[in-house]
């Protein structure tokens, strides 16, 4: 994707929904549906139109994904539960 090249995935439960934009950069199938995988990929590869469109899109991952906006947020991340306990607050993460 960074490279701009449309992606298509599984949809796990966690990864590729988290990067792959469905119907903006890549498609996602349901898990395991091989079956709508190879409809996708098939879609995808006779589609030039789509392949393109997909193609501008999924290089913003570049940006999206960046080391330097990952870094921001977990620094933003710290800053805040520093500032929660400097606060009297405790920070209690769920997940």
């Amino acid at each position: 994707m960074a490279h701009g090249l449309p992606a298509v995935s599984f949809d796990c439960d966690t990864g590729p929904r988290d990067i792959i934009r469905h119907e903006v950069d890549g498609l996602l199938v349901p898990s395991e549906d091989v079956t709508c995988l190879s409809l996708a990929l098939d879609r995808l590869m006779t589609n030039a139109d789509l392949r393109q469109r997909f193609a501008e899109r999924a290089i913003e991952v570049q940006e999206r994904f960046s080391m330097e906006r990952i870094a921001g947020m977990w620094e933003k991340l710290f800053l805040d539960i520093v500032e929660d306990r400097n606060n009297g607050k405790s920070f209690n993460l769920k997940f």
